[in-house]
């Protein structure tokens, strides 16, 4: 049997390869679909009938959609990967500061101990001043003469009239001018 005219790739005379056809036709692929349908070349056609050109067309038409397909859900991984991670540093910097605030505040916890405890902080007076010493003996005298001044009052009360009051408030009184008062020192009135 000669090959048809126009068939592109013609066998040598020669070669009669196919003189006898086979009766079971060859399955070249399968293709998915409800009802299974598979494409069987015939006997007599050539296997290379699909030009290269188009094979790789449609391969890279493949490739092309595969990775439209792709590339949206690669970055939707990548913006998840970097919402966790981001939550991650977050949650790692609030557990940091965290615990520094509670060094901080532990290790102000026992410097306050330690300089308020009295054992090991000695709380010393300060040095004596010449005027508040002065004050400070002054409103001793102030308070034996008052405590005098009362007993002489009260022992009066009962019958001895041979001291008025207002005479021994005037013995008082002069008596309490007598005393150094030191400046800018305002003595209390006795009325």
């Amino acid at each position: 049997m000669a090959p048809s005219v126009g068939n592109a790739n013609q066998l040598p005379k020669n070669q009669n390869t196919c003189a006898t056809p086979t009766t079971e036709p060859r399955v070249h692929v399968d293709t998915p679909g409800p009802s299974q349908r598979r494409l069987v070349i015939p006997p007599m056609m050539p296997t290379n009938q699909y030009p290269m050109e188009d094979i790789r067309e449609e391969v890279q038409r493949r490739i092309r959609l595969a990775r439209e397909r792709e590339i949206p859900r690669q970055v939707d991984q990548i913006l998840e990967r970097d919402r966790l991670f981001r939550e991650e540093r977050d949650r790692l910097d609030e557990e940091a500061t965290r615990a520094e605030q509670k060094h901080r505040a532990r290790e102000s916890y026992h410097t306050r101990t330690i300089s308020y405890r009295p054992s090991v902080v000695h709380q010393t007076a300060p040095p004596a001043d010449a005027n508040a010493v002065l004050l400070q003996e002054l409103l001793m005298a102030q308070k034996r003469e008052f405590d005098e001044f009362k007993q002489t009052v009260l022992a009066s009360l009962p019958g001895r009239a041979s001291r008025t009051v207002p005479q021994i408030v005037m013995s008082f009184t002069t008596r309490l001018n007598a005393v150094p008062i030191p400046t800018g020192f305002i003595l209390p009135q006795f009325t």
